[in-house]
């Protein structure tokens, strides 16, 4: 999760998005940008993880 709050802090995630990473720290088997899908939330993240090649 830290690394979650610093992306936060510099303005790269929104509230929301954090706040999904930061639930799904407790859930080993949950992966946030499925989550972030399913309830279409944090789509712009969602992009910025796209493009450097992750999830």
């Amino acid at each position: 999760m830290p690394a979650a709050m610093l992306f936060y802090q510099r303005g790269l995630m929104d509230a929301e998005t954090l706040e999904v990473y930061r639930i799904c720290s407790r859930l080993d088997a949950e992966d946030p940008a499925t989550v972030l899908r399913r309830y279409r939330i944090g789509s712009e993240w969602l992009v910025q993880l796209e493009n450097n090649g992750a999830s």
